[in-house]
C-alpha cells in the first residue's frame, strides 16, 4: 500500500513539474544592435527558461538569438554546457553593448571542456548569437541595442 500511494504522488509531482517547465514559454521579437544588424529573437525572462537557454539545439538559424533579460544589472556567468554549436556572447547595458565573447566554443569543439565566461561589468540583458555574427555585421561595444 505504501508503495502505491509513493508511485501515485510521484506520478502527480512529476504531472505537476511538466506541466510547469512546459508553462515557461519564451516570447519572440526583433531586435537590432548597432545600424544594420537585425535578429529575429526569443526572449527568455525567467529563471527556469535563463538556466535551458540554448542548450541541447543543434543550431540557430543564421539571424537568430536568444536575449536573456534580467531584473537589475549584475555580473552575469555563462557556460557552454550542453551546447552542440560555437556562440558570439553580447553583454548588454541599459541598450548598449559593453563587451563581447566571439566563437566561444562548444564542449565538442574545446577537448570537452565547457567554456565559461562572465560580463565585463554588470549587465542587465545578454544575447547569443551564432559565432562570426558579431564581426560579420560589424557589431562592436558602444552600439545601440533596440528591441
Amino acid at each position: 500500500m505504501k508503495h502505491a500511494l509513493l508511485i501515485i504522488l510521484a506520478a502527480l509531482l512529476s504531472a505537476l513539474l511538466l506541466f510547469w517547465f512546459r508553462s515557461q514559454k519564451t516570447s519572440a521579437g526583433q531586435l537590432k544592435v548597432g545600424e544594420r544588424a537585425v535578429f529575429q529573437i526569443e526572449i527568455v525572462d525567467n529563471v527556469l527558461s535563463q538556466a535551458r537557454g540554448l542548450s541541447g539545439r543543434v543550431s540557430l538559424d543564421e539571424d537568430a538569438g536568444m536575449l536573456f533579460v534580467f531584473s537589475r544589472p549584475a555580473n552575469r556567468y555563462f557556460w557552454m554546457k550542453d551546447m552542440q554549436f560555437p556562440l558570439d556572447v553580447l553583454w548588454i547595458r541599459d541598450g548598449k553593448v559593453i563587451g563581447i565573447e566571439r566563437d566561444v566554443p562548444p564542449p565538442g569543439l574545446n577537448n570537452g571542456q565547457t567554456a565559461r565566461f562572465q560580463s565585463p561589468e554588470p549587465a542587465d540583458t545578454v544575447l547569443e548569437i551564432n559565432a562570426g555574427q558579431a564581426a560579420r555585421k560589424g557589431m562592436k561595444v558602444g552600439d545601440v541595442v533596440s528591441w
